[in-house]
């Protein structure tokens, strides 16, 4: 159950949500900085983001699930029972703010953007953009139960990245175009397992088109 998180606004009365998730060993307020960063291209858009529901003393952070030695299959098995919980709350600020789900967009990195894209492909109407920095989607197509018509994703990952490879986003970007979603896949040359200002800049444009 998500029980913290950070928020910052734009100016003018909230029309827009986006929440933002963080990596494995992280924090909502590691990853604030992107929403401090996008506040000011945005109005009337509140910026949410939270904690992970799980402590993890050895990396003294967060996690949304375990993550192993990155195997598929227990990234899936992660997702899948982390996504409802992370739905739910993304409803409850929803139903708070009288924001629709059309008017929502959920950004995660690394697990967080694992996360985000297999909740959003699993839960139908729960928004209607998402951003994946540096992450991938562990997940088997046939389980994907939103429409292609209600989902605009941006994938974004660094070509240096030997954390998550970027083969993952290059996976994901097939699966996901397969499917017939609308996706944007953008390899960042000498960029490894983090978000720099090309990146930034990528999720700014997303959010206007």
């Amino acid at each position: 159950m998500i029980q913290h998180f950070c928020e910052v606004a734009s100016k003018g009365p909230v029309k827009h949500l986006v929440f933002i998730l963080h990596g494995y060993g992280a924090s909502a307020e590691n990853i604030m900085g992107l929403g401090e960063y996008w506040k000011s291209f945005v109005p009337t858009t509140l910026f949410i983001a939270p904690n992970a529901p799980e402590f993890v003393a050895s990396v003294y952070g967060f996690q949304w699930f375990p993550i192993g030695n990155l195997e598929e299959s227990l990234l899936t098995a992660g997702c899948k029972k982390a996504a409802p919980s992370l739905a739910t709350f993304i409803k409850q600020m929803q139903e708070k703010h009288q924001v629709s789900w059309q008017n929502t967009c959920i950004v995660g990195f690394s697990q967080g953007a694992m996360l985000v894209l297999y909740t959003a492909l699993t839960q139908p109407h729960l928004c209607s953009k998402v951003i994946g920095y540096s992450g991938g989607v562990p997940m088997d197509p046939k389980d994907i139960t939103s429409s292609p018509k209600d989902l605009d994703i941006l994938l974004v990952h660094g070509a240096q990245d030997d954390v998550v490879p970027a083969t993952a986003s290059k996976d994901a970007n097939i699966m996901l175009k397969t499917a017939g979603f609308p996706v944007s896949l953008h390899l960042l040359p000498h960029l490894d397992h983090s978000i720099d200002e090309r990146g930034l800049k990528l999720g700014q444009e997303f959010f206007g088109r």
